[in-house]
């Protein structure tokens, strides 16, 4: 056999395997994308992916779909509408809440200044034959315009003090949108307000963070003391929670929602003093938006947290966004997007992803691109 067909027959030999790592690049490509992206890639796109993959820099791949019209208006809309309301639902339509949230991700904006920047994001430029109505702080019909334009182009980020007329020591990010306040300010007392962040922000449900060991002396006037004729069910249960919430809730009480949101500076709001509510005399009855962080002073603190105390929504937000708990819970939020695993059984992973989503400035973009090249397929 001649040296040309020795070279001829080693090369057949190789084709296959050659098709193969390219079909396993290319498979790997796709994956990515739909779990970025949440729809299905062009030719083009999965091309510079794959190639990306085979030189060994999948993250890069995952910035690729992170530019795609999926990844926000299909990916982040969905996540970030689950966080807006009540009940969860990921199937609403677009508010200035989640835009707000997608325009932070778009223009890199650390995410740490979700509860706390004074921004928020409307639709600007070119939509056609679509008619968008202006901001309003009445109702959602500026947002419903935009939810099926693509979001990349038309956000836009203002100052809130420009758009939503309310004082600057108001201002708080997200906390202060109208779609926030009408799920968390309307009725109630607020407590809402602080259970759903702590939720959705810091991945901690109210009953992760029960514990009958604090004083109750900001627990509020409206409060039973003795649900049922019994005390020891205050002890052993409501105390448990309320001792630490009430407390902490105090960061809320000059917000309402009576169709917009309503602050009203340096004067609680009547729902949370009401008398007609109260169930013990010598209750907390708030004062001002200052509060105190109790579940900070335990030794066996599972949150991180870095700040015992502050005042109003704006010390608030920069509290839980400081914790460690906060880059674990966006790790988590995002491992089960683009992974569909519970994170919770890849805690090694999350907690790296999660320092690193810390050190780059809390890039949110980075995080999905970053978590997507850990879960793929190899």
């Amino acid at each position: 056999m001649t040296n040309r067909a020795v070279i001829l027959m080693a090369a057949a030999l190789c084709v296959p395997s050659v098709l193969a790592e390219q079909g396993a690049h290319r498979s790997q490509a796709v994956q990515m994308y739909n779990r970025i992206a949440g729809m299905p890639p062009s030719k083009e796109v999965i091309a510079k992916m794959s190639e990306l993959i085979r030189q060994g820099k999948p993250i890069e791949a995952g910035y690729i779909a992170t530019e795609s019209y999926g990844f926000y208006n299909i990916k982040l809309r969905r996540m970030f509408s689950s966080w807006s309301n009540v009940g969860g639902n990921a199937d609403v339509d677009l508010n200035d809440m989640v835009a707000t949230m997608i325009g932070m991700v778009k223009d890199n904006i650390p995410f740490n200044q979700v509860l706390s920047g004074d921004f928020i994001y409307i639709g600007e430029g070119e939509s056609g034959s679509v008619q968008i109505p202006p901001y309003s702080l009445a109702n959602n019909s500026h947002y419903q315009a935009l939810q099926n334009l693509d979001l990349r182009l038309l956000l836009k980020k203002h100052p809130q003090t420009d758009i939503t007329q309310l004082p600057e020591e108001a201002q708080a990010g997200v906390i202060s949108t109208r779609a926030f306040a009408e799920s968390y300010f309307s009725a109630g007392t607020n407590r809402r307000a602080t259970a759903f962040t702590l939720k959705h922000f810091l991945c901690h449900e109210m009953e992760s963070l029960h514990d009958t060991s604090f004083p109750d002396r900001k627990v509020r006037h409206d409060v039973n003391r003795t649900p049922g004729g019994d005390k020891e069910v205050y002890n052993n249960r409501c105390k448990g929670c309320h001792a630490a919430m009430d407390a902490i809730s105090d960061w809320s009480v000059y917000y309402d929602f009576n169709n917009q949101l309503v602050y009203t500076a340096g004067s609680v709001v009547a729902k949370i003093n009401d008398p007609n509510a109260t169930q013990f005399d010598t209750g907390h009855y708030p004062a001002d938006d200052s509060f105190e962080n109790l579940w900070a002073s335990k030794e066996d603190d599972k949150i991180g947290w870095k700040t015992k105390q502050g005042k109003g929504a704006k010390d608030y937000g920069n509290m839980l966004t400081a914790t460690d708990a906060f880059a674990s819970c966006m790790a988590s939020q995002v491992w089960s997007q683009v992974c569909l695993t519970d994170p919770e059984n890849n805690a090694a992973a999350r907690d790296v992803l999660a320092e690193k989503f810390a050190k780059h400035q809390y890039n949110l973009k980075q995080l999905f691109a970053a978590t997507a090249s850990r879960c793929l397929t190899w």
